[in-house]
């Protein structure tokens, strides 16, 4: 799967089911977790910024035909 690529190097962050991948990560000090890091939700918190949307993919599928719609 893309995702776990991504995380198990330290490239990315895991949203999902992708844990494990992440706990090795950081447990290995891989890429974004070779220093100090802070996730973005915490960041946006911080600086007062909006929060991310959500990833679900239903519920944007869903955003997209109201959006159609007009509703």
């Amino acid at each position: 799967h893309v995702n776990a690529e991504m995380v198990r190097p330290g490239h990315a962050v895991a949203y999902g089911g992708f844990g494990s991948e992440e706990r090795y990560a950081r447990g290995q000090g891989k890429g974004i977790w070779a220093q100090e890091f802070v996730m973005p939700s915490e960041w946006r918190k911080r600086e007062g910024q909006p929060e991310e949307p959500s990833h679900a993919t239903s519920g944007r599928i869903w955003g997209y035909i109201l959006e159609v719609l007009g509703v």
